[in-house]
């Protein structure tokens, strides 16, 4: 199985991905630790066929995984000092009046995630979009997202070297930011430059060149599935919170 694949299979793969994670997990198999921490990775993605926007590159719907949850900070867990009004109309959010940050610890409490996975047409790999906010609507600064929760161990980016051009290559495991592609809001991402070579690791597949691709797409036997998605799960996992109850 290629690393690197075509939107169509990329398609394919997050359908069949779901399909799988909804069945019901027996109790009686030896590798019910194994599967229920599969079914955690799995747990509120759902398909989104979004409608032709601006933001995208092409006047096709983009197909990709979507979900949102809320995630528990650990007690004793310090919000920047930030002008609440400042970091809400970076959200481009208008606050109706000034809040203090003490009238704000309870809903500090609580981060809600947004993840998305969608297909990079310049890498031919996914790529895992996500943005956290606070309740009141305005986003973690990158110092805070990387102190969070969100990320399982923050010690793999670097916060002062960001790139702003998915297309850009990189030399280490790095977080970009930029529009999301449907929604235009601006998001997170892991760079992707090192996707294809980790997940040919994962699968034990080749890392083909792009001019290939047409060759292995028109072997139907070779396209990827949901072990395709479950490998891409886990090399995220690795670095980012996935497993949601």
């Amino acid at each position: 199985m290629a690393a690197r694949i075509s939107y169509h299979h990329f398609k394919l793969a997050i359908n069949d991905y779901l399909d799988k994670n909804r069945r019901p997990i027996s109790t009686s198999s030896a590798s019910t630790e194994s599967k229920l921490g599969a079914h955690l990775l799995s747990n509120r993605w759902r398909v989104i066929t979004s409608s032709p926007t601006p933001f995208q590159s092409n006047s096709a719907p983009l197909d990709h995984l979507s979900r949102t949850f809320s995630l528990p900070l650990p007690l004793g867990y310090q919000r920047q000092t930030i002008d609440p009004i400042l970091s809400q109309l970076s959200a481009g959010i208008i606050p109706s009046e000034y809040q203090e940050p003490a009238q704000t610890q309870e809903a500090r409490q609580l981060v809600t995630v947004d993840q998305s996975i969608l297909w990079s047409p310049t890498w031919q790999v996914p790529v895992l979009h996500f943005s956290a906010s606070w309740q009141d609507g305005s986003p973690l600064s990158l110092t805070e997202l990387l102190e969070s929760p969100v990320f399982v161990r923050s010690t793999a980016f670097d916060p002062t070297s960001v790139s702003q051009d998915p297309g850009e290559s990189c030399d280490l495991p790095q977080i970009s930011q930029g529009e999301h592609p449907v929604t235009g809001r601006p998001s997170w991402f892991l760079h992707p430059c090192h996707t294809a070579e980790l997940l040919s690791q994962i699968l034990g597949a080749p890392n083909p060149d792009p001019e290939l691709l047409p060759i292995l797409e028109s072997d139907r036997r070779k396209r990827p599935g949901s072990e395709y998605i479950e490998a891409f799960m886990m090399m995220l996992s690795s670095d980012v919170q996935m497993r949601v109850e």
